[in-house]
């Protein structure tokens, strides 16, 4: 990584997501936290912001034992054994509404979060995840909007019928929380695809249910997308979605990568392509392979070493390695969609996303975020007392 200009603190997490060969360097580590200027502070928060805290803690106790302040390791070790909890409770809400979903015959199947930390072959706590995502049939939303408020929960925005109807044609996802007093103790996100409309990332239970496999986790069985079917939903969304932004983006890939030899490449190909995303699909590969030290599938080569791919990795690389807030967030978009149109294929698909951009930044620039607020309460109740 010496060839990347970014912070200590920065590359100090660059190795900490590394896992390839040569992953913990010693003297380098030692190096960056005794240079001037380098702030503890900052190196948490950017962890936290690229939701890296379980690789972080692993990589100090391991190549630095003993360096770190202590009241840095008790916050990092405060914060992962947290999240170690949190999957288990989300694992145990999961298999709780799923037997009501399979009770109404409303098929489904959950991704990213502990479950991909599984089948990745990682811990469960090595995963910083707070949501539980499950997949689903469009068909089966309004069932789903009738049937979780009989289990304790509230929509997270509205579930007011124009809301409903609007979100299905312009959305990808239905969202819902569960609370203790003030306190939000699990979210459910019911997904029918990937992203927005603008992303035009639709893709299909029905096109990923003949490679949904019976997988076991904590002694229950339950549904999986196996690790192809994975693979292309965690690119639609890390790439796709949110434009690489995270480290944990980046070491999800190239956990993927590594186990190589279990992934159909030219399945995954195919999909990607299918929805103009393959350029996207290389980038994310190439970027994987050069922070996490993973070599790259031979199937994916050729396609990851071209000079447009290279350089679109290295844009990405630079806004991974900036400070959370480097940039401004009218800034942080115009990088992220000129992204997007770079490595999105298909005319359609590039006006759909270019003119989403455009509304979007003339929307806040002449709408009142007041008046927003106010019109978005009287037309669909969002804002309004959910409880």
């Amino acid at each position: 990584m010496d060839d990347v200009r970014c912070g200590p603190e920065a590359r100090l997490l660059l190795l900490a997501v590394s896992i390839g060969s040569g992953k913990t360097d010693t003297p380098e580590a030692e190096k960056l936290v005794s240079s001037a200027g380098f702030d503890w502070d900052d190196l948490y928060a950017m962890a936290a912001a690229h939701r890296i805290r379980p690789q972080l803690e692993s990589f100090l106790k391991n190549t630095l034992p003993g360096i770190a302040p202590e009241e840095f390791m008790q916050r990092l070790e405060d914060y992962n054994r947290e999240n170690a909890l949190r999957q288990l409770r989300n694992f145990s809400e999961f298999i709780r509404v799923n037997s009501i979903l399979e009770e109404q015959q409303i098929p489904c199947f959950p991704f990213k979060g502990p479950w991909l930390a599984h089948q990745l072959g990682e811990s469960t706590a090595s995963r910083e995840s707070r949501d539980i995502d499950l997949f689903i049939r469009k068909t089966d939303l309004d069932r789903v909007i009738a049937l979780m408020p009989g289990l304790g929960y509230i929509y997270e925005t509205s579930s007011h019928p124009r809301y409903v109807e609007k979100l299905k044609k312009i959305s990808a996802e239905f969202n819902f929380d569960r609370y203790e007093g003030e306190t939000c103790i699990h979210h459910f996100e019911y997904h029918w695809q990937i992203g927005s409309s603008k992303h035009r990332l639709n893709i299909t239970f029905d096109e990923i249910a003949s490679r949904i496999i019976a997988g076991r986790f904590q002694g229950h069985d339950l549904p999986l997308p196996d690790l192809s079917a994975h693979l292309v939903l965690v690119l639609m969304h890390h790439a796709g979605k949110d434009f690489l932004n995270q480290m944990k983006h980046i070491h999800d890939i190239g956990l993927f990568m590594k186990k190589q030899e279990m992934i159909d490449w030219e399945w995954v190909k195919g999909m990607m392509k299918r929805y103009g995303a393959e350029k996207l699909f290389y980038v994310s590969a190439g970027l994987a392979s050069r922070v996490t030290g993973v070599p790259l599938p031979d199937a994916l080569v050729r396609e990851a070493g071209t000079p447009a791919t290279r350089r679109m990795a290295e844009e990405r690389m630079m806004v991974l390695v900036s400070m959370p807030d480097g940039y401004s967030r009218e800034e942080y978009e115009r990088k992220n969609l000129a992204f997007l149109l770079r490595a999105r294929s298909g005319l359609r698909v590039r006006a759909v996303m270019a003119g989403s951009g455009l509304w979007s930044a003339v929307r806040r620039a002449v709408v009142p975020e007041r008046l927003m607020s106010f019109y978005l309460k009287k037309r669909y109740n969002i804002g309004a007392d959910k409880s």
